[in-house]
């Protein structure tokens, strides 16, 4: 402050002038102080939101949260697991996968989740299409609401500027699903579950790029398929994922068929 009012120092101390000249200084030097303090602090109230989230450039920490690229959208086939385990709410449709989720994701490898606890799974709000559920999206454990509460807890909360309610999450990955058929493009190609044949997995992805004209990945457990991934933008539309995000890769699958214990 005694800088500010360009008084002397000595010892520390600020000796100041107390003429007029001297005092008007003083006075636009304290009114420069207080508008810097009101600066300061009008800086801070902008940086807060209304639920009192800190933000940065105008981004809530919530918004940054849940901040993402595209979709991954994760399908399963069943007869690889439930080969091995009881899956008591797996309905046997011959070849069929079924729903995981719809992830997601950013370019860099990262994602987001648990974005926000405030919207809670109610299994009362998708009850229209909960027998779809149950056939295209189950379980391989022993709870339906668990494995959906799951999804939409730590999935759906962070893609709510794409599906603003738990209803619309759960539809349009059921439309998805109906859309690019799995089963569909692998059958047209030749390719079915078999206990003898092994597939080259750049078999299954070209089968699936010839008829949705995209490039999947494709993941395998112990030598066996388990689950065929597509990139989805935020506007639904599928694109070629990037083959570094593979996890488990492999150059040869069986497609065990599927049969409930």
């Amino acid at each position: 402050l005694a800088t500010l009012l360009s008084c002397p120092t000595y010892q520390g101390v600020a000796n100041c002038d107390y003429t007029q000249p001297a005092m008007d200084s003083c006075l636009r030097a304290l009114a420069l102080v207080s508008l810097v303090y009101i600066a300061n602090g009008a800086r801070l109230l902008s940086s807060t939101s209304v639920f009192g989230h800190m933000s940065t450039a105008g981004v809530t920490v919530r918004d940054a949260a849940r901040d993402f690229d595209y979709f991954m959208f994760v399908r399963q086939w069943p007869g690889s697991f439930c080969s091995k385990h009881a899956c008591p709410l797996v309905s046997n449709h011959g070849f069929h996968f079924t729903i995981h989720g719809l992830w997601p994701n950013r370019k860099d490898g990262t994602w987001p989740q648990f974005c926000d606890t405030d919207y809670d799974f109610e299994e009362d709000k998708i009850d229209d299409l909960l027998d779809e559920l149950k056939s295209e999206w189950p379980t391989v454990y022993d709870s339906y609401e668990e494995f959906w509460d799951h999804e939409w807890s730590k999935h759906g909360t962070c893609a709510l500027d794409v599906f603003p309610s738990e209803h619309s999450y759960f539809k349009s990955i059921l439309r998805l699903h109906r859309q690019y058929d799995l089963a569909a493009a692998l059958g047209q190609a030749g390719i079915v579950p078999s206990t003898k044949v092994v597939y080259r997995t750049k078999d299954l992805s070209k089968a699936i790029y010839d008829m949705y004209g995209v490039r999947p990945l494709v993941h395998c457990s112990n030598g066996q398929l388990s689950e065929i991934w597509i990139c989805i933008d935020k506007k639904l539309q599928p694109f070629d994922c990037d083959a570094s995000h593979e996890h488990n890769p492999c150059q040869k699958v069986t497609i065990p068929p599927f049969s409930t214990n």
